[in-house]
């Protein structure tokens, strides 16, 4: 009798401490993810009454709500620092960095998840007639002539890079009266001040700085302003994501992919954008759609 309460107290002793040291061990750490952003309203919004509704902010936590197998961490950041990061850490991933041949050397990219309409001319509608002799024959405006020519002044944001063909022209002209540096929430309130003439702006950007302006001021309309093609820019650019180029960051953008490419999918990326256009820019995005379209196909 002593035997047998000896052997079911042992063997219950067993089992407590084999289930005592089995709940003790941690499952295994999720492997974690550094998102390096960058503030570019409306596609990142890090700060204000719209802080993180911009239609990148939407599409990036509707793709990480379903990537629950790793920890997000996100990381605001100029420039320069998030380029560094993909390039030197073997978790980091970026969420707007545009494709060269160059960076394909070091980071794998998502699959395009919707076009954008990129750099046009941002000028008020009433002043179009300004504009109007520096326009080629396909209607895209001609930027070196309209620097070369007259008083007009353009504005832009120090330190941005807006693209080669933008860049190059405004070198040209390094110190000269008609460039004037403007802080990048300010430009649309300084063309109805008639302090600058013209700047440059993505489609939603545009649509977005003179929201602003309506919300600040109730009076003015959006349909003050007008957005002219520049010849040599792109008609449109594609939004995606990058991450490091190793297994890890393979296997990240693969199951991004995955989200990328299901049928509901694209409808709902589309819906995030065209929510901060209004009915021109509209117009302008339905045309980059279709092309868009007929691209991938």
């Amino acid at each position: 009798m002593r035997f047998i309460v000896f052997f079911w107290l042992s063997f219950a002793a067993v089992c407590f401490s084999t289930r005592s040291y089995s709940a003790d061990i941690a499952p295994p750490e999720k492997p974690e993810i550094m998102w390096y952003f960058i503030d570019f309203p409306p596609a990142y919004i890090n700060k204000g009454p719209y802080k993180d509704q911009g239609y990148a902010d939407k599409t990036f936590q509707y793709i990480i709500d379903r990537m629950p197998q790793y920890r997000h961490t996100k990381m605001q950041s100029n420039f320069p620092r998030a380029l560094h990061a993909v390039q030197d850490q073997s978790h980091a991933c970026h969420t707007g960095l545009l494709r060269t041949p160059e960076r394909e050397q070091y980071v794998y990219y998502s699959d395009p998840i919707g076009p954008t309409v990129p750099n046009r001319l941002l000028i008020l509608q009433k002043n179009m007639h300004r504009f109007t002799p520096h326009l080629g024959a396909s209607g895209e405006l001609l930027l070196g002539s309209l620097m070369r020519s007259g008083d007009l002044r353009v504005g832009i944001i120090n330190g941005r890079f807006y693209s080669h063909n933008i860049n190059r022209e405004l070198e040209r002209f390094r110190g000269s009266n008609k460039i004037v540096k403007v802080p990048y929430e300010m430009s649309a309130n300084l063309l109805l001040r008639n302090r600058i003439d013209y700047t440059f702006s993505w489609l939603a950007e545009a649509a977005y700085l003179f929201r602003k302006v309506e919300d600040e001021k109730p009076n003015k309309t959006r349909d003050t302003y007008t957005l002219l093609p520049i010849s040599g820019e792109p008609t449109v650019r594609y939004g995606l994501f990058s991450c490091r180029r190793n297994a890890f960051g393979k296997q990240v953008v693969d199951d991004m992919n995955t989200i990328i490419r299901a049928k509901s999918s694209a409808a709902i990326f589309e819906k995030f954008y065209t929510d901060w256009l209004d009915d021109d820019a509209l117009k302008l995005y339905k045309q980059a759609a279709r092309k868009f379209a007929q691209d991938r196909d």
